[in-house]
């Protein structure tokens, strides 16, 4: 008998507590970095990595307010990687680039891939494809 009181008075002992830590606090407490904190995006710069032996062209449209809508077009040489502009992209912008290999026309047609970027901070667009076949080019994001 005396047992199960020990027992039974842990267990009411243990409810308590758990019932007094469940009313500390309030929702609006949160400890600053928390993962409930929304976190705002960035602005970032885009490059493009070329991994294969031809020249690759990035080319994409953009719209500013001063120019209106504008083709731009970046020559990235193969074993390189280049920014496709020096001042950032504005947070939650997003960049379609056309990415093109520039293979001899003796050996086969342009090998043609898409990228879509959204930008939260700093991306890399890495272009890989073997000598042996541009047809097997290969897109990743980097962040």
């Amino acid at each position: 008998m005396k047992r199960r009181l020990t027992i039974t008075s842990c267990v009411g002992v243990l409810c308590l507590v758990l019932t007094m830590l469940s009313g500390c606090g309030s929702s609006n407490d949160r400890v600053a970095g928390s993962a409930d904190d929304p976190v705002e995006p960035r602005d970032g710069r885009v490059a493009v990595d070329n991994r294969t032996p031809w020249d690759l062209e990035a080319v994409w449209l953009w719209e500013s307010e001063p120019a209106g809508a504008q083709i731009l077009r970046v020559l990235v040489p193969p074993g390189q990687k280049v920014l496709l502009q020096e001042e950032p992209w504005p947070a939650r912008a997003e960049l379609v680039l056309d990415l093109v290999l520039l293979v001899p026309a003796q050996s086969s047609p342009r090998v043609r891939r898409k990228a879509r970027v959204q930008i939260d901070g700093d991306h890399t667009v890495v272009v890989s494809a073997s000598a042996d076949d541009p047809f097997a080019a290969v897109v990743s994001i980097e962040p």
